[in-house]
């Protein structure tokens, strides 16, 4: 394909090393698009959206200065097609307010980077509401990997092998299964948000733990929680009876 055919193509996210993935995931398997630009801002992505006029945007959804749904309504028109890409589902309805050709789960996967990319020409996929709603349960159906900003760079991690989260500041410590600890530049509650139908439980203030990996659980106050790696994790006393009726009633899938 000659290169004025491709669709011309912006990357708007304000990590780094995300943009660089995904650059050598387009180059690699989306022959059809023409990267022109990247931005790391809501204001510098508007500006550059302006200046290319692009055919596609891949649009992460937390900036520095905004979101990128704030981006959006900013703009006189919206004459591009969009592909979000976040690591919080809880975004992904707001998504298909823009119909989004997709919303991709950090970190981006080749072949659901390819069917949305192909999506570029399903004529009937704006006029279906019910095939944006089945793109949306299988989203959330396949959310079992994350991406962790660390002050290395990017540790992904299988959500079934996080036992739990620990707050420090403005920071979350992640222990994983078999040991190792991962401290992240983000606050807990942004994780709390993020795997509340995943199968976790926020016990305490400083505690997000994964309801599979519970061995015990001690009376006592708001009582404790004994992980699976040999952890006392607290339980606040008003979280006490919710946190029961989950371990009694059996509902960790």
């Amino acid at each position: 394909m000659n290169q004025e055919s491709k669709i011309k193509t912006i990357l708007i996210d304000d990590e780094k090393p995300c943009r660089d993935s995904l650059r050598s995931l387009i180059n690699a398997r989306c022959d059809n698009l023409k990267i022109v630009d990247e931005a790391d801002t809501v204001n510098k992505g508007k500006q550059s959206i302006i200046d290319h006029n692009p055919g596609l945007v891949f649009l992460d959804v937390e900036l520095p200065d905004g979101t990128g749904f704030d981006m959006l309504d900013s703009l006189p028109a919206i004459n591009f097609k969009i592909i979000f890409v976040s690591a919080f589902d809880r975004y992904i309805i707001d998504a298909f307010r823009f119909s989004a050709l997709d919303f991709l789960f950090k970190p981006v996967e080749t072949e659901k980077l390819v069917t949305a990319v192909n999506r570029i020409y399903d004529k009937d996929f704006y006029k279906s509401f019910e095939k944006r709603i089945e793109l949306l349960i299988r989203n959330l159906q396949g959310f079992n990997k994350i991406a962790l900003p660390t002050l290395q760079g990017y540790t992904f991690l299988e959500l079934k092998d996080i036992v739990r989260c620990e707050s420090e500041s403005n920071y979350t410590w992640f222990v994983v299964n078999g040991g190792e600890k991962i401290l992240v530049s983000r606050s807990l509650k942004e994780y709390d948000d993020l795997f509340s139908q995943q199968g976790f439980f926020r016990t305490h203030k400083s505690h997000l733990i994964n309801l599979k990996h519970v061995a015990k659980y001690h009376k006592g106050g708001g009582g404790s929680i004994i992980m699976v790696d040999g952890s006392s994790v607290d339980v606040s006393k008003r979280k006490k009876e919710e946190l029961l009726n989950i371990l009694l009633n059996r509902r960790v899938h």
